[in-house]
């Protein structure tokens, strides 16, 4: 079982530990604003979405919140890959 350490706001994943007690103790020296779950119902959160200009194209599209910025259609990393 894992356990997700995670922004309760962008849902933005912190850290993934394999262990309760760890993922605990970051969760303490974070503070507010920070949750924890495990995996399975990790899943289960209605990621946010946000909406960002194509580079190519210049339409917006919307993609969700924790898109690595490789991934993100508007990074030029996106489209030199």
């Amino acid at each position: 079982m894992e356990f997700i350490v995670y922004h309760t706001n962008t849902l933005r994943v912190v850290r993934v530990y394999a262990y309760e007690k760890c993922a605990l103790n970051r969760l303490s020296r974070l503070g507010d604003g920070y949750s924890m779950t495990d995996g399975a119902s990790f899943l289960s959160i209605a990621v946010p979405m946000k909406t960002v200009k194509n580079l190519m194209t210049g339409k917006d599209v919307e993609i969700p919140v924790n898109t690595p910025w490789c991934c993100n259609p508007a990074s030029e990393t996106y489209w030199s890959m």
